[in-house]
């Protein structure tokens, strides 16, 4: 695949940074049986959020509930629609460094990639879970992995389907691209699709 057929916007960006879940795979990940579980207002709420102002053995088993149902749901995660394509057309240009960012925890998330078969994609050390840095919106994860790639920010692009992950590249300061049926949060994406593949021209 010639490198004419990315969007031209988006050639010269060295880092690619993604979301997992909804992003590059469909995991049938159920929020509000999360909350049940947890028993969280019915309001809803953030999920990491109300876990972290437990007392520390509530965290412990609120935390092993929260990882025994990601881990299920994420064995049955699918690649969705362009994440292949995308991966491996970025995966065979030598210049570009490929990771994974994602609020899920390490094992869901290894499971997912596997289930999707995008296991062999990306290093291990650039799959970062909420076990190795604060979760989106903070920018931590995003800073990570860039020293590490010895990258700028303004080469860089952290693509997702919610407002957590546009909110942490906003924070980076990297260019940030929405996957999501509708165009939300207007003020937090350089770029919006339905589809991975509409990245290419």
């Amino acid at each position: 695949m010639p490198l004419s057929e990315l969007r031209p916007e988006w050639r010269p960006i060295k880092a690619w940074i993604f979301d997992l879940d909804n992003t590059l795979i469909s995991n049938p990940l159920d929020f509000d049986e999360i909350r049940r579980a947890l028993r969280m207002p019915s309001e809803g709420g953030d999920i990491l959020g109300f876990i972290r102002a437990m007392t520390p053995t509530a965290q412990l088993e609120a935390n092993q509930v929260l990882e025994d149902i990601e881990a299920a749901a994420s064995a049955r995660s699918e690649a969705l629609p362009g994440a292949v394509k995308l991966l491996r057309y970025l995966a065979s240009q030598a210049d570009v460094r490929l990771g994974v960012l994602s609020r899920n925890h390490q094992k869901a998330m290894e499971i997912g990639l596997n289930a999707a078969g995008m296991a062999g994609v990306f290093n291990r050390e650039y799959i970062l879970s909420r076990e190795h840095c604060p979760p989106k919106p903070d920018p931590a994860g995003i800073n990570q992995l860039l020293t590490a790639w010895n990258i700028k920010p303004e080469e860089a692009v952290m693509v997702g389907d919610f407002h957590h992950d546009l909110y942490a590249g906003r924070n980076a300061g990297v260019k940030t691209i929405l996957v999501r049926d509708e165009p939300e949060w207007p003020d937090a994406w350089d770029f919006h699709c339905t589809c991975l593949s509409e990245l290419f021209v």
